[in-house]
């Protein structure tokens, strides 16, 4: 777990409902907002299909869940492919702005990775976001994509 006052929750509400054994820490930045990191699993059978598409699906469904409200724009900074301990995926960096009047932070950065891991049927996922300008969360977010693996 990062440094600092980081909690393991249940994952229901953090729009992560389309996923499977879902682990989800975050850390409370103000009374409505968190950062969070979560793992898991999504699969074929819900409807994602390849690590490009899945990680655009997932993107799209996070930012229509209730974890955000008053969403002013969407945007991928970065889309790429990636490899993860030899197994292929795809990584999405973007950000969600939001204007609403019962918080103070502008949105998130975040981080997606989907990873095709080989397992009949399902892939793997990670997701993680930390407030817009927060430079000690996005470095540890950042910090702990640097440690994700495939076992």
């Amino acid at each position: 777990m990062p440094p600092g006052q980081w909690q393991r929750r249940p994952t229901n509400g953090s729009g992560l409902s389309f996923a499977h054994d879902v682990e989800l820490i975050d850390q409370r930045v103000e009374v409505e907002w968190v950062a969070s990191l979560s793992a898991g699993a999504i699969t074929r059978a819900d409807g994602f299909v390849g690590p490009r598409r899945s990680a655009e699906q997932i993107l799209q469904c996070i930012a229509t869940s209730a974890y955000y409200r008053n969403i002013t724009g969407q945007r991928q900074l970065e889309s790429e492919p990636i490899t993860l301990t030899d197994h292929p995926g795809w990584r999405i960096r973007g950000e969600i702005r939001v204007d609403d009047p019962q918080v103070e932070a502008d949105g998130d950065i975040l981080e997606l990775r989907v990873i095709d891991t080989g397992a009949a049927g399902s892939m793997s996922f990670f997701w993680g976001c930390a407030p817009i300008g927060d430079k000690p969360r996005i470095r540890t977010l950042d910090a702990t994509v640097g440690t994700l693996r495939v076992d």
